[in-house]
C-alpha cells in the first residue's frame, strides 16, 4: 500500500496516511483507519505527542435577512502516543515514528464539500501536536481525510434500510397504459441506482396514441437534486436544482408506424453529491420526464399537453457497475424492430398519420419479425459430374483426382 505525506510547509512533523487519506466505507461494514506520525529533527525536547481525528457537519444559510447555522461533531477520536509529567521532558533526536489505528463506524457519513452540497459540508480532519516546553513553539501537522461511501452491487435489494444513509432500489419500470392521451411505457435500463459519471439509458415505448394527438413535439429528461437542511432541530430550509437536462425534439420520425421505440442516453455529472439522510442534511435525487403532445381535434389547433412521469433514483458510488441488459425482463410484450420491407418501403396507410377515418393498423403485423428462408444448399461435386454429358465432350468437367493430385507425382 502506498503512503503519502503533506510537505507544504517543510514541517519536521508529518502525518503519513494510506492512499493519500482516501477512505472507502461500505454499507454495514466497519473500516480500520490507520496511519503513522513522523518527527525528524536534530535535537528537541518534547512533553507529549497527541493525534486527534474529528469529523464535523455544518449547515448555514440566510433567509429573510436572518442567518441560520448549526454544527455537529459526527466522529471524534484521540490518541495519546506519548505523555510525560509536567516537570519532565524527553530529549529526542533523529527520526521518531508513532503508529495509530482506529475502528471507524459503518454509518459514518460521506465527505461533502460546499461546492457539491451548497450551504452544507461534512469535513474530516486529523491533527497531530508535539507539545514542547514553555516558550517553545509546538510542532503541528494537519491533514484532511476524504470519506466515500460505496454500495455493493450484490446488496441492492428492494428493501428500506433505516439505519443507513442510502435507502432503496426502486423499480425502474413505469406503465402508462391508463393515461388518457396515449399508451406508453418507460424503462430505466440498469435500475435506479446510478454512479456519478455513468450514462443511463432511458427506453421509451409508445404503443398507441389518441386520435386527437397530432404528433409528439418533444421529450425532456431532467435529473434534479433535492437538499433539506435542518438547524437547531427546528429551522428547515429546502433547495432543488437540476444536475442534468436533456431534450429531444425528434423522438419519432415522421411516417414511422406504431408502435414507437427509442432510447435516450443521460450523462450523470462526475462531481455530484451522493444520496444521504442525516439529522441535519438530507439529499435525494429524482428523474423527471415530460412528454409534450401537440393536439389537433378540429376545434382546438396547436394546443399542447404534457404527460409527466418521475422516478426516484439513488446516486451513489458502487464497487461494480450495474450490467445494462438489452432486453426487458419484466415486460413480456417487448416491441421489436420492424421488418426490412416495412422499414425500407413506403409506410402503410395509417389513420393516425393521414388524419382520415379508417381502421387502425394491426400492431402485430407491423411488428412481425423478419422471416428469412434458409439458403439453398450448394450441390456437391459428385452431383455435378454424374449429370448426363452434353453433346460437346470438351464441356465435361475434369475428374476430381486430376485436380487434387500433388504436383510432385
Amino acid at each position: 500500500m502506498t503512503y503519502h505525506h503533506h510537505d507544504k510547509y517543510k514541517s519536521p512533523l508529518r502525518i503519513w496516511l494510506p492512499d493519500n487519506g482516501q477512505l472507502i466505507t461500505y454499507q454495514d461494514e466497519p473500516i480500520s483507519f490507520r496511519g503513522s506520525l513522523s518527527l525528524k529533527c536534530r535535537q528537541a525536547r518534547i512533553k507529549a505527542v497527541t493525534v486527534k481525528l474529528e469529523g464535523k457537519m455544518k449547515v448555514h444559510w440566510s433567509q429573510d435577512g436572518i442567518n441560520f447555522k448549526d454544527e455537529k461533531t459526527v466522529y471524534e477520536k484521540k490518541w495519546d502516543l506519548m505523555r510525560t509529567s509536567n516537570k519532565h521532558c524527553v530529549h529526542v533526536h533523529g527520526t521518531q515514528e508513532w503508529d495509530f489505528i482506529a475502528e471507524l463506524p459503518s454509518d459514518l457519513p460521506a465527505s461533502l464539500s460546499v461546492s457539491d452540497g451548497r450551504h452544507c459540508e461534512i469535513v474530516y480532519r486529523i491533527k497531530a501536536v508535539v507539545e514542547r516546553p514553555t516558550f517553545l513553539p509546538n510542532f503541528v501537522a494537519k491533514r484532511t481525510i476524504h470519506v466515500s461511501r460505496y454500495l455493493r452491487r450484490a446488496s441492492i435489494v428492494p428493501t428500506i434500510n433505516d439505519h443507513n444513509q442510502v435507502a432503496v432500489a426502486s423499480p425502474a419500470f413505469y406503465d402508462g397504459s391508463q393515461d388518457q392521451w396515449m399508451d406508453y411505457t418507460i424503462r430505466l435500463r440498469g435500475g435506479t441506482v446510478w454512479r456519478p459519471g455513468s450514462t443511463v439509458p432511458i427506453e421509451f415505448y409508445i404503443h398507441r396514441v389518441k386520435r386527437d394527438v397530432a404528433k409528439i413535439r418533444s421529450v425532456t429528461c431532467c435529473l434534479k437534486s433535492y437538499t433539506t437542511l435542518t438547524a437547531k432541530g427546528r429551522h428547515v430550509r429546502k433547495w432543488s436544482w437540476p444536475l442534468m437536462y436533456l431534450r429531444d425534439d425528434h423522438l419519432v420520425r415522421h411516417g414511422t408506424p406504431l408502435p414507437w421505440r427509442k432510447t435516450e442516453y443521460c450523462k450523470i455529472p462526475n462531481h455530484v453529491a451522493a444520496d444521504m439522510a442525516t439529522s441535519m442534511i438530507h439529499i435525494k435525487h429524482k428523474l423527471k420526464i415530460t412528454i409534450t403532445l401537440l393536439r389537433d381535434n378540429g376545434a382546438t389547433v396547436g394546443c399542447t399537453t404534457e404527460v409527466k412521469t418521475s422516478f426516484p433514483v439513488i446516486v451513489n458510488h458502487m464497487d461494480e457497475p450495474i450490467p445494462i441488459g438489452n432486453e426487458l425482463d419484466d415486460y413480456e410484450e417487448d416491441p421489436i424492430l420492424p421488418s426490412y420491407e416495412v422499414a425500407c418501403g413506403s409506410p402503410p396507410y395509417d389513420s393516425f398519420l393521414f388524419g382520415l377515418p379508417s381502421t387502425p393498423p394491426d400492431d402485430t403485423a407491423l411488428c412481425s419479425p423478419l422471416s428469412i428462408s434458409p439458403p439453398t444448399p450448394v450441390p456437391l461435386y459428385n452431383d455435378l459430374v454424374t449429370e448426363p454429358a452434353t453433346p460437346h465432350e470438351s464441356c465435361v468437367l475434369p475428374a476430381y483426382d486430376s485436380i487434387v493430385r500433388p504436383r510432385w507425382q
